[in-house]
């Protein structure tokens, strides 16, 4: 697991443990019912959580150089990686099927699963909010890439980079961190319903590595 490291780490998680907050627009909210209220608090912390865009596949030959999305443009000795698996929208229910409560250390907090990735490409230079009138606690995590990669002789896996920022105080600028993991994914015998089975549980299991990094709960 490769980790790159820009300002203080999220700080730890349990932040998120106020009143759920009312879901963005296009987001589907997922509350813990541990110690929730009923009215919702205009200061409630939340966490708004994006897939990526169309997961994308790579592949590095043993006879000629790595190619991204190979299989799809037809790039002779290039395998199916079936990146096409995991559509925008296959993770979004993938994301909306995550324990957040249990992974992230969030007990009665509000987290919001969005349908679409943000508009902006890169935004770990971003200062601002994706969210308008977001409350003083409030944090990000966007899956920014998803790849099924596999080299030569290698293991295929699902690489997924996330990018997270955390406001809160009425803090000018958040605190912004990004973190890359993978997770070994399994073909079998290549039928398709074990290739997406295999797919989906790498991609959750890659998302899973992230949420129980030590980074990810450092105080």
């Amino acid at each position: 697991m490769r980790l790159m490291r820009r300002c203080q780490i999220l700080a730890t998680l349990p932040m998120f443990c106020i009143a759920a907050a009312a879901p963005a627009q296009n987001g589907s909210s997922l509350t813990s019912a541990r110690g929730a209220a009923n009215s919702v608090d205009a200061k409630a912390c939340v966490l708004h959580v994006w897939p990526s865009s169309e997961a994308k596949s790579s592949y590095m030959g043993w006879f000629h150089g790595g190619a991204v999305n190979g299989d799809r443009r037809g790039i002779k000795g290039y395998p199916d990686l079936h990146g096409d698996v995991l559509s925008t929208a296959v993770q979004q229910q993938l994301l909306k099927e995550v324990d957040w409560p249990t992974l992230a250390e969030l007990p009665a907090s509000s987290v919001v699963v969005h349908d679409a990735p943000p508009a902006a490409a890169d935004d770990l230079a971003r200062t601002t909010p994706l969210i308008a009138n977001a409350p003083e606690c409030y944090g990000e995590l966007i899956i920014h890439s998803v790849f099924v990669e596999r080299a030569a002789f290698s293991a295929t896996t699902v690489r997924v980079m996330v990018i997270a920022k955390r406001w809160q105080a009425k803090l000018s600028s958040p605190k912004t961190y990004s973190m890359m993991t993978d997770h070994r994914a399994n073909f079998g015998t290549g039928d398709k319903p074990a290739v997406e089975l295999s797919l989906k549980t790498a991609f959750i299991s890659s998302v899973q590595q992230v949420l129980s990094a030590k980074y990810f709960h450092q105080h």
